[in-house]
């Protein structure tokens, strides 16, 4: 069985941090996996989109999309004096503090914690038209997330107790939490393929599910009877990672609830459509000897399970979310599975390639 864990993208996509060995069962419905490793996506394409069902306890990320690494031994497709001029330009994401007390070689490393500010907004009490009634809006705060370089304000939907919806700076919707979208006419016991019929014209005023060519499904009761909650995630992938992706999830009574929305920039898409896969393994398991490689530990193979195209500091990047296995040499218990957050700029796989 392989590993789920969910990454901390950010408060809108609902994605956490969960233990290395979380287990999930997927279920190929219809289609075929176009999400693999070096695969592009054609988001233009508007057929229908690839679908599996993945049973899970913890609904709370997209399937995997990069098939096992291992690290054997440094490969010789770069020089050492390149990979050293390489890892100068990648970047560790520190969700915590790290201290000095785990031992291990941190470089370059950043945080993503967003930043909260108030801003003078001239729409402070919009209303905002849902699917079946307007909703008077107000301003609360907005939120800043360094990794994705994106900003996001949020307002409060009036009359509701947690109810909020977050724009971009461009007005464009991002996401609408803690409110009720819809209620389907469902049955708790109803298959996801059941569900999504309905949903799918239910979300239509708010994004168009055509776009996406893949669809993944999370339900939080697969040995039960009631479903109890589905999480459909609708994305496009270039190269493994993903770029336009939307979630949305359904619970067994039919309330639809938790929409967000994130879309990459095509000019980044296109570069990343260009990786050198060969190229990529060799940076990434670089990074990770460069970390984890101490007198006392050494990593002895890693997974990715998500990666994704984002900005930082006006840089197009790919954020891969990875399970490294570190070994103590001192002990003979096994390798500790330590979750670690790259970011590389696309330009280091440029300059690695024409190395090559």
């Amino acid at each position: 069985m392989k590993k789920l864990t969910a990454l901390v993208i950010s408060i809108l996509f609902l994605f956490h941090l969960t233990a290395c060995d979380t287990e999930k069962t997927s279920i190929t419905v219809a289609g075929t996996d176009k999400a693999q490793h070096g695969m592009q996506e054609d988001s233009t394409n508007t057929s229908s989109p690839t679908y599996s069902e993945t049973v899970d306890t913890s609904p709370n990320a997209p399937g995997e999309m990069h098939p096992d690494y291992t690290i054997i031994t440094p490969s010789e497709l770069l020089s050492a004096e390149q990979l050293d001029t390489a890892l100068q330009k990648m970047y560790e994401i520190c969700v915590l503090d790290y201290g000095e007390m785990d031992g291990f070689n941190h470089k370059n490393a950043i945080s993503d914690q967003p930043i909260y500010t108030q801003e003078d907004r001239m729409d402070n009490n919009p209303v905002f038209e849902s699917a079946n009634k307007k909703l008077n809006l107000s301003y609360q705060e907005t939120v800043f997330y360094p990794v994705g370089e994106t900003k996001l304000h949020k307002y409060t939907i009036e009359g509701e107790n947690r109810g909020s919806i977050y724009f971009d700076d461009n007005g464009q919707l991002s996401a609408i939490l803690n409110y009720t979208i819809a209620r389907l006419d469902i049955e708790p016991s109803d298959t996801a393929e059941t569900v999504l019929m309905m949903l799918k014209p239910a979300i239509s005023k708010y994004v168009n599910p055509e776009n996406y060519q893949n669809l993944d499904v999370e339900r939080s009761n697969p040995d039960e009877a009631d479903f109890g909650f589905y999480r459909f995630w609708f994305y496009n992938a270039v190269g493994g990672c993903y770029t336009d992706y939307f979630s949305v999830g359904v619970m067994s009574d039919g309330t639809v609830t938790a929409l967000s929305i994130i879309n990459a920039d095509p000019a980044a898409v296109a570069l990343a459509s260009q990786i050198n896969t060969d190229v990529e393994k060799e940076l990434i398991a670089a990074k990770l000897t460069d970390i984890y490689k101490t007198d006392n530990t050494k990593p002895i193979n890693y997974n990715i399970y998500h990666a994704r195209i984002v900005s930082f500091e006006g840089n197009a990047c790919i954020e891969y979310t990875i399970d490294c296995n570190v070994e103590n040499l001192s002990y003979s218990s096994g390798a500790q599975c330590i979750t670690t957050t790259l970011l590389i700029p696309l330009q280091v796989f440029s300059d690695a390639t024409e190395m090559v």
